[in-house]
This record gives C-alpha cells, structure tokens and sequence, in this order.
C-alpha cells in the first residue's frame, strides 16, 4: 500500500504535526482530506447549524418542564453516575498526558473535562435528596471542580494560544 493512502507510521505523530517534516504533513494532511473530505470547515453552515439546534432547544426545555414529573426514580443510577466518573478520570489523564507531552489535543481534552466537571457539579446540586448530600455536593464544587474546571479552561487557552504560536511559525 503507497504511503499516500495510510497514515504515517508509530515514529511519526498525527497528534503533534508541527514535529513532523514538511513532506510529512504533506501526506498526512491528503490522507486526511481523503479520509474526512477536507481539512477545512466552511464556518457558515456550523454557525447556522449551532443557531438553529439553539433556537429549537427553547421549546424543547419548556415543554420538558411541562411534562417531566419531578421526581423520578431511576434504574442504574450507580451505573451511570459510575460511567459518568470514569469518563472525566479518563478524560483528566488525557489532559495529564497530552499537556505532558506538549499535544495538539490538550486544548480538545481540557475544555471536554472542564465541561464535564461543569455538568457534574449541577447534576450534584439538582439531584442531592438530602441536605448532606447538599452541602458535601456544594464543598466538593466549591473546592475541588470548579477549581479544576477553571484550571482545565486555561489550560486550553494556552494550548490554543501556543498552536497559533506554532502555526505563525509553519
């Protein structure tokens, strides 16, 4: 199989394509065009797109606080607060690991494990049954997610502001 049409092999990085050779990322960026269509997103129909998921949200959420009891008892629960938990430890790796090893991906990881944590802190507070669990879940927010959340967010910030770095260098 031509190197054209797969790609690059486990010494070179996909994840880090500043490191790779010119001619290089030449082959990854066309295995990648051939793969997803293109490497470029046309911005205009992503924002219309997200505007009108937006707009159609609104109706969406009165009629669930119309109909939704509220109250509900729940089959799994363990289970998917369980899953829900192991997804952000291992999203909180990914951002250990790519942030260690200087990784495009780290502002990807970061924002989706800040905005877990985000969800997890409300879902926390709006479910907590007894006053404890209130209070435990507002102490747990307060003084471990929302802080990890903030430092995920700018941890992201920098990674994107050190790939424009990179990409001003290219």
């Amino acid at each position: 199989m031509p190197m054209a049409t797969r790609p690059p092999g486990p010494d070179a990085s996909v994840s880090e394509p500043t490191k790779l050779a010119p001619a290089t990322r030449a082959v990854v960026r066309d295995w990648v065009e051939r793969v997803a269509g293109s490497t470029e997103i046309d911005g205009r129909w992503v924002a219309g797109l997200c505007l009108l998921a937006a707009v159609l949200l609104v109706p969406w959420v009165v009629l669930l606080l119309l109909v939704l009891p509220s109250s509900h008892r729940a089959a799994h629960w363990d289970v998917a607060w369980a899953g829900f938990d192991i997804v952000l430890a291992v999203l909180l790796v990914t951002v250990a690991v790519t942030y260690w090893r200087r990784s495009t991906w780290l502002e990807g990881a970061a924002t989706a494990a800040a905005t877990l944590m985000l969800a997890d802190i409300w879902f926390d507070l709006i479910t907590s049954s007894t006053r404890t669990e209130l209070v435990v879940a507002a102490v747990e927010a307060v003084f471990v997610e929302l802080p990890l959340a903030a430092l995920c967010l700018l941890l992201a910030r920098s990674a994107q502001a050190r790939l424009a770095t990179r990409r001003a260098g290219d």
